[in-house]
């Protein structure tokens, strides 16, 4: 039928944009991802020169505080585009 045809016609433009648009998407989501793993990588360190040089001054067993990790929030990424008709990535973090 004529209608199908146009469909499959207007499918075919919007798959091809599809796989124009989403590796650049999807490079931007990962580029935000690396970007706040080396953000909160450079607070770790931070943190763990701060609390070095502060006991090393105090002499004293260190506050409860300094013995665990710094706690970061959870980030909701947006999911990854697929676009062979998948949600999200297969290898997400």
């Amino acid at each position: 039928h004529k209608s199908i045809v146009s469909l499959d016609r207007k499918r075919n433009t919007i798959r091809t944009k599809l796989f124009q648009i989403a590796p650049k998407i999807n490079g931007e989501i990962q580029a935000a991802k690396s970007q706040v793993e080396q953000v909160r990588a450079m607070t770790n360190q931070r943190v763990a020169l701060y609390r070095q040089t502060n006991i090393r001054f105090r002499k004293l067993l260190p506050p409860y505080s300094f013995r665990r990790p710094p706690e970061f929030p959870k980030v909701n990424w947006w999911p990854e585009v697929s676009v062979n008709g998948e949600n999200g990535a297969s290898h997400d973090r």
